[in-house]
């Protein structure tokens, strides 16, 4: 999972010169994490200053809520808000959240390297399927405790907010 992380984040290009690049400098011989990081990043437009510490030398995983949730009627279409939220120890994150709706899901993706982040969605239709997501921390193993939140829509509705 950390692979396909720092692919996601440096791009499919970077990432695989980057590991041709480290097999043909370190062949039959060892490579440390920052020597990957080094080599997947040194084409890469992100900044990923040590990338792999977090992952490799941190026991357990990143935990993730949506907290306060709430869905409100605009002219024209509706907002849906909340935080975003992340327990010590705190992982650099890009967290896909999906809105579920009568018309086109809306999709985001929400940066955070800290405790709590609001969120703030728009839909041009209203939220359907009872459904905002958390779909995953970039791809990274997580703990999602996001299961028993819900919001009240003002129709009345429950909005929960459930990890796929």
């Amino acid at each position: 999972m950390v692979f396909h992380m720092a692919r996601r984040q440096a791009g499919d290009n970077a990432f695989r010169e980057g590991l041709r690049a480290l097999a043909r400098e370190k062949l039959f011989r060892a490579a440390s994490w920052d020597d990957f990081d080094r080599a997947i990043f040194r084409g890469s437009k992100a900044d990923a200053s040590s990338f792999f510490r977090p992952w490799v030398d941190r026991p357990g995983a990143p935990a993730l809520a949506l907290k306060d949730a709430k869905t409100e009627r605009l002219p024209g279409r509706w907002k849906v808000t909340g935080k975003l939220v992340q327990g010590k120890p705190y992982y650099e994150l890009r967290v896909p959240i999906r809105v579920e709706t009568d018309g086109k899901a809306v999709d985001a993706v929400i940066a955070t390297d800290r405790g709590e982040i609001p969120l703030v969605l728009l839909a041009f239709s209203r939220p359907r399927t009872r459904r905002a997501s958390v779909k995953g921390a970039s791809g990274a193993a997580r703990r999602v405790s996001a299961c028993r939140l819900r919001c009240r829509t003002p129709a009345g509705n429950h909005e929960r907010l459930v990890y796929p």
